[in-house]
């Protein structure tokens, strides 16, 4: 998180300790505060029907072949930069990996047509 917070993201939670809390995510002093958590794809409130499915991991794409209800399944690798962790590169990863995702995200997206 500290590299989300390092590009301009800012968090906070009222959820205390529990096991799958809900995070604030501000990234616009202009615009209300995204609610991010871990959820199933298929559950709600994740639409069920017109939009992208976006695989960030190998794991993802080999143990998630079927988003149902789909428009378009983009699968996306990225390294993980846990592969830095407790090294003197440990931020530097966190940070280009963070760009990266930024800029190919922003890339996918000026590609949808609605």
């Amino acid at each position: 998180m500290d590299a989300l917070k390092r590009c301009g993201l800012r968090f906070s939670t009222t959820e205390g300790s529990s096991s799958n809390p809900h995070y604030f995510v501000t990234f616009s002093e202009s615009e209300p505060a995204l609610i991010c958590y871990s959820k199933v794809f298929n559950q709600a409130p994740n639409p069920a029907s017109d939009y992208c499915a976006i695989m960030t991991c190998s794991h993802a794409d080999q143990n998630c072949p079927v988003a149902i209800g789909c428009d378009l399944r983009l699968a996306i690798r990225y390294e993980d930069p846990k592969v830095s962790d407790d090294t003197p590169q440990e931020s530097a990863t966190y940070d280009e990996r963070c760009a990266q995702i930024a800029r190919e995200m922003l890339y996918a997206m000026s590609m949808v047509r609605t």
